[in-house]
C-alpha cells in the first residue's frame, strides 16, 4: 500500500506522487491513492480539449551537470489568435512540491506554430525531480 501525500496546490485532496502530473495536466480528481477508482473523471460534453494538447515535441531534461532545459512546439488550433502561457515545472517526486519553474509566453495567430524554450532554467538531481509542463491559453 502506498503512502498518500498532500499536494499543497490542492488542499484537502490526498493523492500519491504519481498522480501529481495527472492533476496538473488534466485536472483529474482523486479521492486517495489507496482507492481503486482514484483517477480521471469523464470530461463534460462540449468542452474544448485542454490547452496542453496544443503542445508537441516536448523535451524537458537535465544535462550532465543537472541543469534542466525545456523545449516544445506550440500550435494554435483555434479559430482566433491566442495568448499562450507555457510553464515547465520541476516537481519533487517525494512530496509533490515545485522545486523550480520557468514560464514562457507567446501570441499565436490561427494555424501558426512556434518553438518555445528555456535553457538551463534550474539545477537539480533528475533522480528526485519530474518535469510537468502546463499551458494556459486565452484569446488575444
Amino acid at each position: 500500500m502506498s503512502r498518500a501525500t498532500m499536494v499543497p496546490a490542492v488542499r484537502g485532496l490526498l493523492v500519491g506522487p504519481g498522480l501529481v502530473a495527472c492533476l496538473v495536466l488534466t485536472g483529474c480528481t482523486a479521492v486517495s491513492d489507496r482507492s481503486p477508482t482514484a483517477g480521471a473523471t469523464t470530461r463534460p460534453a462540449g468542452l474544448p480539449p485542454p490547452a496542453i494538447t496544443h503542445l508537441s515535441a516536448i523535451v524537458c531534461k537535465a544535462d550532465a551537470h543537472n541543469a534542466w532545459s525545456f523545449t516544445a512546439t506550440v500550435t494554435n488550433r483555434d479559430p482566433v489568435t491566442q495568448d499562450y502561457t507555457i510553464k515547465a515545472s520541476l516537481v519533487r517526486k517525494q512530496d509533490g512540491h515545485v522545486a523550480g519553474s520557468k514560464e514562457m509566453t507567446t501570441e499565436l495567430a490561427t494555424g501558426k506554430s512556434v518553438t518555445v524554450s528555456a535553457d538551463r532554467f534550474f539545477t537539480g538531481d533528475p533522480k528526485n525531480l519530474v518535469c510537468v509542463p502546463t499551458v494556459i491559453k486565452k484569446p488575444a
